[in-house]
């Protein structure tokens, strides 16, 4: 009985044992097991970790893009904006300067046509005012030129022989000039003749100051005599 009684001890000692040994090695396990879990964790956690911050660089750099980008745009914009306005600036200058030179043309046309006018009828009047003189001078004189000619045909038909052009210019008062201008006459009371012509002017004629009366290839009328 007390062998029996000691067996069962033992018995019972080693199921302690065994028991205890059991808890340890599930102890152990779980351990293992959560220490495994941890690690796992921790990975997922570095990973995640290292996930995120790649998505936070890229969004980084995506918005440091965007920003640069966005930089640019409005840099062109701006640069744009002053091209646009520049050129309005300067088709508006092109604009004004257009009229004001316009105006000045007009201005200038204007004042060219009132002074065109005006020289037409000054000319108009001083060329009437003229041919009037003319006219009262030509018809003053018009007894001297009908006596000067008769003196002059009277003279060569007294003599009987040709005589030089100097003695009867000289008994009939007529004197040769040279022509240094050619003059165009304007009316019939008025001689033309060339540069260098041999013009016969009557010493004695009473004209309009700076006029000579005379003669040149059978045509008798009057000339500037500053043409001579």
């Amino acid at each position: 009985m007390f062998v029996s009684f000691l067996s069962f001890k033992r018995k019972s000692k080693q199921e302690k044992e065994n028991l205890w040994q059991e808890t340890i090695r599930k102890e152990e396990e779980e351990r293992k097991k959560r220490l495994k879990e941890d690690r796992m964790q921790e990975k997922i956690h570095e990973e995640k970790q290292r996930a995120e911050e790649a998505i936070a660089r890229e969004r980084e750099i995506q918005n440091q893009k965007l920003a640069e980008e966005k930089f640019e745009e409005e840099r062109q914009n701006k640069k744009v904006g002053i091209l646009r306005e520049t050129e309005q600036q300067r088709q508006k200058q092109k604009v004004e300067e257009k009229k004001r030179q316009e105006k000045i043309a007009k201005e200038a046309e204007e004042k060219l046509k009132r002074f065109e006018e005006g020289k037409k009828r000054k000319d108009i009047f001083n060329l009437q005012d003229s041919e009037k003189s003319v006219s009262h001078l030509n018809e003053k004189n018009v007894n001297v030129l009908k006596q000067t000619k008769g003196n002059l045909k009277s003279a060569l038909k007294n003599e009987g022989h040709a005589v030089s052009a100097t003695d009867s210019k000289t008994s009939v008062g007529f004197v040769n000039y040279r022509a240094l201008y050619p003059f165009e006459a304007r009316n019939q009371d008025e001689i033309s003749f060339h540069s260098g012509d041999i013009i016969e002017v009557a010493e004695k004629t009473e004209g309009e100051p700076g006029w000579l009366y005379g003669s040149f290839q059978g045509h008798f009328g009057w000339f500037p005599c500053n043409y001579v």
